[in-house]
């Protein structure tokens, strides 16, 4: 799985199997929101 920003409001997530498009999307949110406490 691949996470980041590519721009000031747009990100980027690849993911394949065995992570479903769910379970990739929460771990993106819980990167996600760690940076967003750190600023």
């Amino acid at each position: 799985m691949q996470f980041g920003r590519i721009g000031y409001d747009v990100f980027t997530m690849d993911f394949r199997y065995p992570l479903s498009a769910l379970q990739a999307f929460g771990i993106a949110m819980t990167s996600f929101h760690g940076k967003i406490a750190c600023e």
